[in-house]
């Protein structure tokens, strides 16, 4: 039952994805209906209307769009935070799972029979069920809040109370970027395009450092070369993703450089939220 119902998770989020080829040239207003977007796209009427929708409820009620815009991320970051649990979680199973499974493998190492690998098959199923692991979680977790996660970054581009000229936040144009506005001597936009390769170089190190002290403590865990290796370069790519990420924010709308680095602050926090519960745990 458990793996039909994991199926149908997989199949709708891929049919979700599938619908995001709907037009995203479109403006959230701010007495619009919840059923307005599904003229764009499935994937926009579901997810990224009404984020919109919320975005510019708060917005009308406390008169920051960038308050509004934190506060939405947040709201979507504590409904998806089971998920993001059960994502880490299942990671950390299927690493406790390695010497297990590395004795299978050994044990049926060179017999390439038909017989030999069924049996193979039999001892690695009875092995997930014994430590009631599903060898999928760890890809279909992520899957389920991408959506989300995808909705919110749109939404932000989408919301009128955001998008609508002369909005601002700490004194930067939400609307503008910083190639628009940096060859006018408005250099704080630097700042902001700094902040965002730093948040998100911080959160990538972070969590890494976490999973591999979790890791240290955890008797049952055991790194391969492979592992090590990957790890290794994980290390390597924070840097080419926090430059890249300054260099992809100079054209992009300040709102989204505000949303990335809120976003980033979050998970630095989950990360110490998860990594105390799965300590305990």
């Amino acid at each position: 039952m458990k793996i039909v119902k994991n199926i149908l998770v997989v199949f709708l989020v891929a049919m979700l994805l599938t619908s995001c080829q709907g037009s995203w040239d479109f403006t959230v207003p701010m007495n619009g209906h919840l059923d307005g977007g599904f003229a764009y796209g499935i994937f926009q009427g579901f997810i990224v209307y009404p984020i919109g929708l919320l975005i510019n409820w708060i917005t009308s009620h406390i008169g920051s769009a960038g308050i509004a815009m934190i506060i939405t991320t947040i709201i979507v970051r504590t409904i998806t935070l089971p998920v993001t649990m059960k994502a880490q979680l299942a990671t950390k199973g299927m690493a406790e799972l390695q010497p297990k499974m590395a004795a299978i493998e050994e044990k049926y190492r060179g017999r390439d029979d038909q017989a030999s690998k069924a049996k193979k098959a039999q001892e690695m199923q009875k092995m997930y069920q014994d430590m009631g692991m599903n060898p999928m979680s760890g890809m279909l977790y992520p899957m389920l809040s991408m959506p989300i996660f995808m909705g919110v970054w749109r939404a932000t581009q989408a919301a009128y109370s955001i998008t609508s000229e002369g909005t601002s936040f700490l004194g930067f144009s939400l609307g503008s970027t910083p190639a628009q506005m940096i060859p006018d001597g408005r250099f704080g936009y630097i700042a902001i395009m700094l902040l965002v390769g730093i948040s998100q170089f911080v959160q990538f190190k972070l969590t890494n450092h976490l999973t591999k002290q979790r890791n240290a403590s955890n008797k049952a865990y055991r790194v391969t070369e492979q592992q090590e290796k990957m790890q290794n370069q994980m290390g390597k790519m924070s840097y080419v993703f926090a430059g890249m990420m300054v260099f992809m924010s100079f054209n992009m709308k300040t709102a989204m450089s505000f949303y990335l680095i809120v976003s980033a602050l979050i998970s630095i926090a989950q990360a110490f939220y998860i990594d105390k519960k799965m300590r305990e745990d």
